[in-house]
């Protein structure tokens, strides 16, 4: 797993209930409480797409900025003079920095907040949940595995019974994609 789009093994906080992902990837956090898997909808993938963009916008400005400077001081004719290199060099210091204070934030670890739950594996139970604990089915009917998303390269997660099919992890190429929360669904032997 890339540790740079995920936090792993981080365990149980102490005191207020608080509880903090065993991994959290993509927008999403998988929790642990009581034998139980709750997956989370974080509600930062729209932050990575952002990040995306800025991170181009960082590159393009201050490329230009670089050409401006050399083609300037060069004394190339019909180019803006090197002061406007410069000027395209700031704004692409100061979007790196926005660029910076978002991945802080994308990166910051969150403890559970239960009104983000989007399933709850009930192991002891051996039932899927949905995130206001109403049963969706039998563990022994569930079939966790990837799906095709129309609006991404990045399968999302899925919950499949013969009922029925709910998402639990939309895929987000920008955030590193599901690969952190298949693990733990593999590491309990959830993972078909």
């Amino acid at each position: 797993m890339d540790s740079s789009h995920c936090i792993e093994g981080l365990g149980t906080m102490t005191g207020n209930d608080a509880i903090s992902p065993l991994v959290q990837s993509g927008g999403y956090a998988i929790y642990e409480e009581d034998g139980r898997l709750l997956f989370a909808n974080l509600g930062t993938g729209w932050m990575w797409n952002a990040g995306f963009v800025l991170a181009l916008l960082v590159f393009i400005v201050g490329m230009n900025g670089i050409i401006f400077i050399g083609l300037g001081l060069a004394g190339v004719a019909d180019v803006p003079p090197a002061w406007v290199g410069g000027v395209f060099l700031g704004i692409a210091s100061v979007l790196a920095l926005l660029l910076r204070s978002l991945f802080r934030v994308t990166r910051r670890v969150r403890p559970l907040d239960r009104r983000r739950v989007v399933a709850i594996v009930d192991i002891p139970g051996g039932r899927l949940l949905d995130g206001s604990e109403r049963p969706l089915a039998s563990l022994s009917e569930v079939r966790f595995g990837r799906a095709l998303q129309l609006t991404s390269s990045a399968p999302s997660l899925a919950a499949r019974w013969s009922g029925g099919r709910r998402i639990i992890a939309q895929g987000n190429f920008f955030a590193g994609g599901n690969a952190a929360l298949e693990a733990v669904l593999r590491e309990r032997g959830l993972w078909t």
